[in-house]
């Protein structure tokens, strides 16, 4: 992703929050509960970032898992969740209606997709718990003056989709000002939907883009930067390979131009391995050229951005972590200009299942561990308290959420406090992660709260 769309605070305004739980399963304590919506008067000012949080499993009046979105918005001192803002298909100005197992909330994104100024929030729904003729959607809801929302459209499906709106990503793929969202299709398509003015009165221009395998057997990610440094972001796609003679994972670059995206034929750029990898995009070098971070397993490999595409010669293995590696995240942590690398590690090692996040910080000849960063609930000041099975670091996100350009961490324990999930928000410094003055929400009963992140600066 580019720095303004990286995949994600600190001290609320008359609010401390120091833990979430306790290190008994079950007890779940002095955090904020996030799953209704906040009851405080916003501040007369914009935010200056959001944090969205998706919950599927949430449940809408009587439909269980009918699904919902969070959205805790910042204003320059820290994420404040309560003023936060609930989204599901009872908000008004949403189209369509819960349905138990619906999974409003499976992925989100953030964007200014028509320009006006506010953020707005793209929900995708594959419809994979109501059985397989549910082809899955993307809602678009738009923002307005004040950090409300009560506008949307859903974006009918293709007719060649099958997995619709799983996995997002947001990019300016046109570098026209205009937000655009590539959206997963099916095995090995991405859909795209350009921004416009007029998005919310007609439907908006539609591209289907081969994601690069000759036998795609899913899309496994999808990421957003400029590779090439040409002032274009192009979208990165990681792409599953059915091929049983040699099975992987595919990586390939769609390069953004003043015509959008344009599909090419994309190369094998990681080797085949039987890990289900993730993928982020900064420039962690500060050459001009966004790379390309993935976590295969328990290590972390770079492939350099360069004017043509990736150096496949030049990728470098980052770091190796001693256990499996969950999540990653890709954002400038302390404001140096150089992308830095949050890595969700939910087991730990020897079977300790508290979790962690271990921050890499991007310099002139790229990553490594040394001088990582490593957070954990109650360590140096974080909040909360590590308890067995919390899962800290199954998500992670990293984004500028109070707009002082320094990256903002956010990471979930899904399993916390008996499935109930917490997320915990812990602000840039320049002298990295600050642990201390950190938030920690939490969610209702069973709805595995931080299961879904995503995060932007406000336009």
């Amino acid at each position: 992703m580019r720095a303004r769309h990286l995949r994600w605070s600190a001290v609320v305004i008359g609010l401390l929050i120091t833990g979430c739980d306790t290190a008994q399963p079950g007890r779940h304590e002095d955090c904020v509960p996030v799953s209704t919506p906040g009851t405080a008067r916003p501040p007369n000012a914009e935010a200056t970032g959001l944090l969205a949080l998706g919950v599927p499993k949430g449940q809408v009046g009587s439909y269980k898992g009918a699904g919902y979105v969070v959205l805790v918005p910042d204003y320059g001192k820290g994420v404040d969740p309560a003023n936060r803002r609930r989204i599901d298909q009872t908000s008004p100005g949403v189209p369509g209606e819960p349905a138990s197992r619906g999974g409003f909330g499976e992925a989100v994104a953030t964007g200014d997709f028509d320009h006006d100024g506010h953020t707005d929030l793209a929900v995708g729904t594959t419809g994979v718990g109501r059985g397989p003729i549910h082809p899955g959607s993307v809602t678009i809801v738009f923002g307005a003056r004040g950090g409300s929302y009560g506008q949307a459209v859903t974006l009918a499906v293709s007719k060649d989709c099958w997995s619709f709106g799983g996995i997002l990503s947001v990019g300016d793929f046109n570098n026209d000002s205009f937000d655009d969202l590539a959206a997963e299709c099916n095995a090995g398509t991405v859909q795209v939907i350009y921004g416009a003015a007029h998005l919310r009165l007609r439907s908006p221009e539609r591209a289907d883009l081969d994601s690069g395998p000759k036998e795609p057997a899913g899309i496994t990610g999808l990421a957003t930067g400029d590779v090439t440094g040409d002032g274009y972001d192009d979208l990165v796609a990681e792409t599953g390979v059915d091929d049983p003679a040699d099975a992987g994972y595919e990586i390939n670059v769609i390069a953004g131009s003043a015509r959008g995206l344009t599909p090419k034929s994309g190369k094998d750029l990681s080797p085949r391995v039987e890990n289900l990898t993730d993928l982020g995009v900064g420039d962690v070098d500060r050459d001009g050229h966004a790379d390309v971070v993935v976590k295969n397993g328990s290590e972390v490999t770079v492939y350099p951005g360069t004017s043509r595409g990736l150096d496949t010669g030049g990728a470098y293995v980052g770091f190796r972590n001693r256990g499996l590696i969950n999540s990653l995240a890709v954002g400038d942590v302390n404001g140096d200009g150089h992308a830095d690398v949050a890595l969700g590690a939910a087991q730990g090692v020897g079977g300790v299942t508290a979790g962690s996040v271990t921050v890499l910080y991007g310099g002139a000849s790229g990553i490594s561990g040394t001088g990582a960063q490593v957070i954990a609930e109650g360590k140096d000041g974080a909040p909360g308290v590590a308890g067995d099975r919390d899962g800290l670091g199954r998500t992670v996100a990293l984004a500028d959420l109070d707009g002082d350009s320094r990256a903002e961490l956010a990471a979930s324990a899904p399993a916390e406090g008996n499935g109930r999930g917490a997320v915990m928000v812990l602000r840039g410094t320049a002298a990295g992660v600050g642990t201390r003055g950190g938030v920690m929400m939490c969610g209702a009963p069973h709805t595995s709260l931080g299961g879904v992140l995503d995060g932007r600066p406000y336009p």
